[in-house]
C-alpha cells in the first residue's frame, strides 16, 4: 500500500483566515464556517506529513551515525491543539506556525547531542539553517 499525502489547497491568506476564525477573533462568513475553517486547518496539518517524514529520515540516518541505538520520532500537532494555541496566541499567523509538526532525537548524553549537530549543520540537506535555539543551554520555562 502507497501511502497519500497531501498538497496545500489553500492560500496562506485563506489558511490565516481560518486560523481566525477557530481562534474566535474573526466571526465565521458564509463561504467559511468553522467546520470548513477546520477543514483548512486539517489540510495545512496533513501536507506537512511528507516534508516531515523526509525531515525524520534525514534525522534517523544522522542520528544511529552518532549512536546506533538513537531513537527518533515524528508527529503532527493534533487539530485540537493547533486550535489551542490560536485561541491562547490570538494574534499568531496560522500560516506561520512553526510546530505543526516536528521531530526529535533521543540519545544517551548531551556529548552525543553535540555531535548530531555538528553533523546536521555540516551536512548537505538543500536549505539554508534560518535561526537556532539550545535548549540544553538555555531551557525553556515552560519544560
Amino acid at each position: 500500500m502507497v501511502a497519500q499525502y497531501r498538497e496545500p489547497e489553500f492560500s496562506r491568506s485563506h489558511v490565516n483566515r481560518a486560523g481566525r476564525i477557530l481562534a474566535g477573533t474573526e466571526a465565521p462568513v458564509e463561504n467559511l464556517s468553522r467546520e470548513k475553517a477546520r477543514r483548512v486547518v486539517d489540510n495545512r496539518r496533513a501536507a506537512h506529513a511528507w516534508p516531515l517524514l523526509t525531515l525524520r529520515m534525514l534525522l534517523w540516518n544522522r542520528a544511529r551515525k552518532v549512536d546506533p541505538d538513537a531513537l527518533v520520532a515524528q508527529r503532527l500537532k493534533r487539530l485540537v491543539s493547533v486550535e489551542a494555541k490560536l485561541r491562547r496566541f490570538p494574534t499568531m499567523s496560522l500560516a506561520r506556525m512553526q510546530d505543526l509538526g516536528g521531530c526529535r532525537a533521543i540519545l544517551p548524553s548531551v556529548a552525543a547531542v553535540d555531535a548530531l549537530v555538528e553533523r546536521h549543520r555540516n551536512g548537505r540537506q538543500g536549505h539554508d539553517l534560518a535561526r537556532s535555539y539550545d535548549y540544553i543551554e538555555a531551557p525553556r520555562k515552560s519544560g
